[in-house]
């Protein structure tokens, strides 16, 4: 297959390209910089440049592919308004689909399981609403565009990860690591039983993968290998950040400032990937974020 690839130069993205191409799938790369198009050319990938406020750029790169996955997204450190963000991200998708419009193709977007909040002590899954904030909310309107996007002539498929990590990689996991350097103590928000759910990039690869073949059109899945206390995150990533120790309790506004991770210190991320591994076999299977952490890929920082 012919495939256009946005975010094909991100955490998620340069995976998938190292897996579609074993798999004999030709790739159309999205491209900003000239650091991402030297990137993809030195990998054999047909650039394509542009980004996700090039409107036209987008609906062209869908017209010449048979199947394009979605997974660049606005950075948030670009915004202070998250609305704003998710406008763009809205608008981007919306240049996707009318480039595969009227052609019965397929579109696999990466949504998030970040905006479900704070889940307490219960196991949400794909039937549980988004947290009802304004900007959470923007992603059930993007999700909504796709899956209604059949009206159109484009079959959707949404993937929704919940903290993605492997290689040495991710945004998230990294800025934890980099907060505990700096601080030379790990933390956490005293008396809160907090949990976060994490998918390892390659077993998150394996999910695209398996859309790609298996076409469950109109549904949405999410990704989660793994729930761990945070607690025991900080505590494999004061490892990672050679910080010996106790941890020390911080109070929630604090938690907050410190990253996305601290943000579910005072909360819960339960997320239930059921749904991915009944309909469709995903097994995940890949390392554990501890363990990766301790004694694997992170041990480099």
């Amino acid at each position: 297959m012919k495939i256009f690839l946005t975010g094909a130069t991100g955490f998620i993205g340069r995976r998938l390209v190292e897996r579609l191409q074993v798999e004999g799938h030709q790739l159309i790369g999205l491209a900003r910089t000239e650091r991402s198009v030297k990137f993809l050319k030195d990998r054999g990938v047909q650039v394509h440049q542009g980004d996700l406020q090039q409107l036209d750029s987008l609906k062209s790169g869908a017209a010449n592919a048979d199947v394009v996955i979605h997974t660049a997204m606005p950075n948030p450190e670009d915004f202070s308004d998250l609305s704003e963000l998710g406008h763009i991200a809205i608008q981007a998708q919306a240049a996707l689909i009318e480039g595969l419009s009227g052609k019965n193709k397929i579109l696999i977007a990466t949504s998030g399981a970040g905006p479900y909040g704070d889940t307490g002590q219960d196991l949400v899954d794909e039937t549980s609403p988004f947290a009802t904030q304004a900007s959470t909310q923007l992603f059930g309107v993007i999700e909504k565009q796709l899956l209604n996007a059949s009206s159109e002539g484009v079959r959707g498929i949404v993937i929704r990860p919940s903290i993605v990590y492997g290689h040495g990689g991710s945004y998230p996991v990294v800025t934890l690591i980099q907060s505990i350097q700096r601080r030379g103590y790990g933390y956490y928000v005293e008396g809160i039983d907090s949990h976060i759910s994490t998918v390892h990039v390659d077993d998150l690869v394996d999910l695209y993968l398996l859309n790609l073949e298996q076409q469950p059109v109109g549904e949405l899945f999410n990704a989660v290998g793994e729930i761990v206390s945070t607690r025991d995150l900080v505590a494999s990533a004061m490892v990672a950040a050679k910080v010996n120790g106790d941890m020390r309790p911080i109070n929630v506004e604090e938690a907050m400032r410190t990253g996305f991770v601290g943000q579910y210190m005072a909360g819960n991320m339960r997320v239930s990937a059921e749904k991915a591994k009944r309909m469709l076999g995903w097994k995940p299977n890949r390392i554990s974020i501890l363990d990766d952490l301790k004694v694997g890929s992170y041990q480099h920082l």
